[in-house]
């Protein structure tokens, strides 16, 4: 670090899988990097956080670090100050990246964990940092593999199911909704003919929102691959 450095931005990132992990968490890195600017009479003006975000999307899908960039690239800041490099990034060209934007606007790259530390460890230790995403990565699709082979469901549970033991099941109150989309569809009603249609009759989509020609399409899609059954009728 050099003299020049006088305010700083700190960026804080914690993937899904992280946010429990002592050394990882929100609060361990702030204080980390307060205590870190405080010691070395630095001004913090501004502390960015993306919560749950992978470290392998780049600053268009983490509104934290494009907030810190841009700190930067608006010289409101001297430096970046991360915990560790791969808070600020899981991929080596991403992480270049990054820093090479940071130095061209005249700023600093601080990394706590990496003070004094050579060139060629920093290397090593974003290879490490890439290797443990791909691993994990791995491991992801070795798990749904497991998954699918035990005949259960992976992925996000479609409208007019619910899972049940680890299988699609038909769902009471939405599978009545899905029969009446493959209805209207085989009456030649337009998708968004549909989507009004559903709307008008006051029908809810999942969360609440309005129907597009979007989500029918979507729906249409896979009745048109699984028959539609009746869900089970598990009165008494």
């Amino acid at each position: 670090m050099t003299g020049r450095v006088k305010s700083v931005v700190g960026y804080i990132r914690v993937s899904t899988d992280q946010q429990a992990e002592s050394g990882l968490s929100i609060e361990a890195q702030r204080e980390q990097l307060v205590s870190f600017t405080i010691a070395s009479g630095l001004e913090l003006i501004g502390l960015f956080i993306d919560a749950g975000i992978s470290g392998a999307k780049d600053e268009t899908e983490r509104p934290g670090l494009r907030e810190a960039l841009a700190a930067i690239t608006e010289g409101r800041a001297d430096a970046l100050v991360v915990s560790k490099r791969d808070r600020l990034a899981r991929d080596m060209s991403l992480a270049g990246y990054i820093e090479t934007t940071i130095r061209r606007a005249g700023a600093e790259l601080i990394v706590l964990d990496e003070q004094d530390v050579s060139p060629i460890t920093r290397c090593v230790m974003q290879m490490v940092a890439q290797i443990e995403r791909e691993l994990a990565s791995q491991r992801t699709r070795l798990a749904m593999k497991a998954l699918r082979a035990q005949g259960k469901h992976c992925g996000s549970t479609p409208y007019g199911y619910t899972i049940v033991d680890g299988k699609l099941e038909p769902k009471v109150g939405e599978i009545e909704v899905v029969q009446q989309i493959v209805a209207l569809r085989t009456e030649k009603k337009t998708l968004a003919a549909i989507a009004g249609h559903l709307a008008t009759s006051n029908v809810p989509t999942r969360r609440g929102g309005r129907w597009s020609a979007e989500q029918v399409r979507s729906i249409l899609e896979r009745a048109n691959v699984q028959r539609i059954e009746q869900p089970k009728n598990t009165a008494a």
